[in-house]
């Protein structure tokens, strides 16, 4: 009889640390994954801090291309300010790289653009931003998939839905 409690008491307390350490686990890998995003928000706060001088030459030297510019800051006015990794601010800032590329398409067109030093260098800069995201979004990706698809887990699962812990978007980014 002694034995048999011994060994329920034994299984409880085993139970109980497994439940702490997942959950100390889980919490640290979220926490980890909250400071990567704040990187890669910096960044895209950054990209969004130069875009005005960008759009400011790209209307001044195409006028004719003023739904284009106005597209471009409307999908900005709907980033700003990306504070939370969620899928709708993931999505948007897609949306955003995308009209850039359209932008910068058009603008590969026009000669006084082509030949502005100012929109040149402006553009390269955003370029190199968007360079550092993407290289920030491939390991933050590949952590994300992980902890997510560990979420799934059927013995994780009560734990994260009794912690209210919340999946983490992907960043697919394509300049």
């Amino acid at each position: 009889m002694l034995n048999t409690i011994s060994l329920v008491a034994g299984l409880m307390i085993l139970v109980v640390m497994a439940v702490v350490a997942t959950y100390f686990y889980l919490t640290s890998k979220h926490q980890e994954l909250m400071e990567e995003w704040y990187i890669l928000r910096d960044k895209l706060r950054l990209r969004l801090d130069r875009l005005p001088l960008v759009l400011e030459l790209f209307r001044n030297a195409v006028p004719s291309e003023t739904a284009l510019v106005h597209s471009v800051i409307e999908v900005k006015s709907k980033v700003w300010p990306p504070e939370k990794p969620t899928s709708d601010v993931v999505h948007k800032h897609l949306d955003l790289t995308e009209k850039l590329k359209s932008l910068f398409e058009v603008a590969a067109k026009h000669e006084t653009l082509k030949h502005n030093l100012v929109f040149l260098s402006a553009k390269k800069d955003l370029q190199a931003i968007n360079d550092e995201i993407e290289g920030l979004s491939e390991p933050y990706n590949e952590r994300v998939r992980k902890l997510n698809h560990m979420m799934k887990f059927p013995l994780v699962k009560p734990l994260v839905l009794l912690f209210k812990l919340k999946k983490f978007p992907i960043f697919e980014f394509e300049p």
